[in-house]
């Protein structure tokens, strides 16, 4: 079970990465406003899946295909756009795996993070954090965020 565990936990923070690219495709690609996306990722119960590293997300899906569950799960019929793959991150391409390694991190669930914090302002910190450390981003995020005694995700257990 232990090797299980160990395994999840990796692909958790190696996947973290691809939470970013449904962000990136929703907005830039399919056209939805970030806000209205990231509403849509939290109802679908998608975001606690992700938070909670259910292999059958973490380490089975890429972004754009989360994006589609997350549109599917809201009863939006889209027809599949293909993403545009380029070589420079987009501001939500970065939001997406900040938040997702934050979260990883922190053991906090998406849904908790981002009622203190909105998805917007976290995109909003591109410049200049983008460019930084992701331990920059974490400590500015600490500094904005007080959730002592909140609950921790499954994740959490493994990353220390």
């Amino acid at each position: 079970m232990e090797r299980m565990n160990q395994f999840y936990s990796m692909s958790s923070k190696n996947h973290a990465g691809d939470d970013e690219k449904e962000e990136e495709h929703a907005v830039n690609d399919i056209g939805f406003e970030l806000e209205t996306f990231w509403g849509f990722f939290l109802a679908s119960g998608l975001a606690k899946r992700f938070g909670e590293g259910d292999c059958a997300i973490i380490a089975g899906r890429s972004g754009v295909e989360i994006a589609y569950m997350v549109l599917e799960s809201s009863g939006i019929q889209n027809h599949y756009i293909k993403s545009n793959y380029s070589l420079n991150r987009s501001r939500e391409y970065w939001t997406g795996w900040a938040l997702a390694w934050y979260q990883w991190k922190k053991g906090i669930s998406f849904e908790n993070i981002t009622a203190k914090v909105s998805i917007s302002d976290i995109r909003d910190l591109y410049n200049p954090y983008h460019e930084m450390d992701i331990r920059q981003f974490e400590d500015w995020m600490d500094d904005l965020i007080d959730f002592a005694g909140q609950k921790r995700v499954n994740l959490q257990k493994y990353s220390e």
